[in-house]
């Protein structure tokens, strides 16, 4: 007689697993030093695409160098240990849990929800305010994210990576999202 092994619980979303953060190291777009991230030299590399803002510190950089955002994931931390007040950056607030190291089903869709509402209305800026941790929104932005989006996120101490989607990178982030572990939450 076999046993069927079941799983008590409810799926949550994905957790990195320890063995994977080494490949969160290295930058998966084209890194901007510091020294460089200026009007002119991140125009020229963005040009006229939808730009996500992944990070406080990058969310406020693209805004103060009058490049802005259509949708910024920030957490209200940076890597300085600086608290950023959501109410400094410009948009429609919507907030969510999200655990560190996690990408929970919630964050997931409601990225997806909002490139889609962006994509349909047009609206101007949307911001969601991630209670918790927001460093691997880059994985869903990747995945959701129309071909030609550029994604920008921080690289502590070295600048800004700039993400342009392609098929490619879908392909990436979609072998990364599926080889990071499940999560569940105890009962149903």
């Amino acid at each position: 007689m076999a046993f069927r092994c079941q799983v008590i619980g409810k799926w949550r979303g994905r957790k990195l697993p320890d063995s994977m953060r080494k490949e969160f190291k290295e930058p998966i777009g084209r890194l901007v030093l510091n020294k460089d991230v200026t009007h002119e030299h991140l125009q020229s590399i963005i040009g006229d695409r939808m730009i996500i803002a992944c990070g406080d510190a990058t969310a406020l950089r693209l805004e103060e160098l009058g490049i802005g955002y259509s949708l910024a994931i920030i957490d209200g931390k940076t890597k300085r240990g600086t608290n950023l007040d959501v109410d400094c950056l410009p948009g429609a607030v919507t907030s969510i849990k999200n655990p560190p190291a996690m990408i929970t089903n919630r964050m997931f869709n409601l990225i997806r929800e909002n490139l889609d509402f962006l994509d349909y209305y047009r609206y101007d800026k949307l911001i969601i305010d991630v209670i918790g941790e927001e460093d691997l929104a880059v994985i869903p932005c990747i995945i959701c994210g129309k071909i030609g989006t550029v994604i920008c996120y921080g690289q502590p101490n070295e600048g800004m990576v700039i993400v342009k989607v392609s098929r490619k990178l879908k392909k990436l982030a979609n072998d990364i999202y599926n080889r990071m572990d499940r999560y569940y939450t105890r009962g149903s």
